[in-house]
């Protein structure tokens, strides 16, 4: 059984309730709470928890878990042969265990999407290489979402005589698809040379229902990666809608990379202001933030200090908590915007990626973004994690 003490931080462990499965620890909880003032769980929480660090159990009990231990390992580890009771204890809870591993537990990005453009401009495969060259950094599973866009007929007989608008709008939809097609034949191409698991979708429809389609995928993918070019209003209208609207993070970057070489996370900068959208974007990034060789957290201030009673040393004690050493750096805005400070602080610490909130909102159809965000998703300096 694993109960809390009233009035303290301390947990203990009842030895018996200690039982071995094969090559694992069982700690179960008891059916009654013994008359030793001990708070027990609720119903909401775990009914079993195997046990893979005996550095949790406190001093007096782990005797008995050493027993138990060396009780399954006499068992023949993870190919002995389970009792018919041990086998019903299997089944019977099979989704409401606990692992507890050694160390810091790690998340993972382990599913990416890519949105790829075919209209009316389409995606440079330089900015598709750069999304699988970040899936291989983290070993995901990437899909690529490109479009077969069709476009409306608008009749007008005397616009159809001098423009032969139906031709033009045949036209446009022949490129969309040779487009879209190229760049799913390069995708396949790469992620196959990376050894990455891999898939393409290719959709057809409007412009107009574009980001609602991405939006609707992205909900069902780890992180969205939407690379933007200088003049793709399209794009921009989309990452915004998957920002704001997916309820996952989102990587946007440039179509035509700053760095030449694969990317990487060597240096990672954070944006952090105390703010809910940053806060947000710091517990999303923590499985890129454990991959990266230094992190940066940098808060642009200005003439009015944040509205705060926290400091950045205690995001800072947060971080190592998750095995993550942080540098902590106040940058003044010097009569810039923040978005404008972030970019120049990202240009000059040569970082490979920024973590900052995402600020705006939905309106029906609309989708507005925060002064610092909408900067940096018209024009993204270097690969941007962003969460709402």
């Amino acid at each position: 059984m694993f109960r809390r003490l009233t009035g303290t931080d301390r947990w203990c462990l009842h030895a018996d309730c200690i039982t071995a499965i094969g090559n694992t620890i069982v700690v179960k909880p008891a059916d009654r709470l013994p008359d030793r003032g001990i708070v027990g769980q609720t119903a909401s929480e775990p009914s079993a928890i195997e046990i893979e660090r005996s550095g949790f159990v406190p001093r007096r009990h782990q005797a008995a878990l050493r027993s138990a231990k060396v009780q399954a390992n006499g068992r023949g580890g993870t190919g002995a042969v389970r009792t018919d009771e041990q086998r019903r204890h299997k089944r019977a809870m099979p989704s409401r265990t606990i692992r507890t591993k050694l160390g810091f537990e790690r998340m993972a990005f382990n599913d990416a999407l890519l949105h790829v453009s075919s209209y009316p401009d389409p995606t440079p495969v330089a900015a598709v290489e750069q999304a699988v060259d970040f899936s291989a950094a983290l070993g995901a599973r990437i899909s690529a979402l490109t479009f077969k866009v069709e476009i409306p007929l608008a009749s007008n007989i005397v616009a159809d005589m001098l423009l032969d608008i139906p031709g033009m709008i045949a036209a446009a939809r022949r490129r969309s698809v040779a487009h879209a097609q190229n760049l799913i034949g390069a995708f396949e191409s790469m992620a196959t040379k990376r050894g990455l698991t891999h898939q393409q979708i290719i959709v057809s429809c409007t412009t107009v229902q574009l980001p609602d389609i991405v939006t609707e995928r992205a909900r069902m993918h780890d992180v969205t990666m939407v690379p933007i070019g200088k003049h793709a209003d399209l794009q921009q209208q989309i990452a915004k809608c998957v920002i704001l609207g997916s309820g996952r993070p989102t990587i946007v970057f440039p179509e035509t990379p700053k760095k030449q070489q694969f990317f990487s996370l060597d240096v990672v900068g954070v944006a952090w202001d105390f703010s809910r959208p940053a806060a947000r974007a710091v517990a999303d990034a923590l499985p890129l933030l454990q991959r990266a060789k230094t992190v940066r957290v940098v808060t642009i201030t200005q003439k009015k200090a944040p509205d705060t009673r926290s400091s950045g040393g205690e995001l800072a004690e947060h971080l190592a908590c998750h095995g993550i050493e942080a540098v902590l750096e106040e940058e003044d805005a010097a009569g810039r915007t923040i978005g404008q400070a972030l970019e120049e602080y990202a240009t000059a610490h040569d970082l490979d990626l920024l973590v900052m909130g995402a600020y705006g909102h939905s309106r029906l159809r609309d989708f507005i973004l925060g002064g610092a965000t909408k900067t940096i998703v018209a024009n993204p300096p270097l690969p941007v994690f962003l969460s709402h």
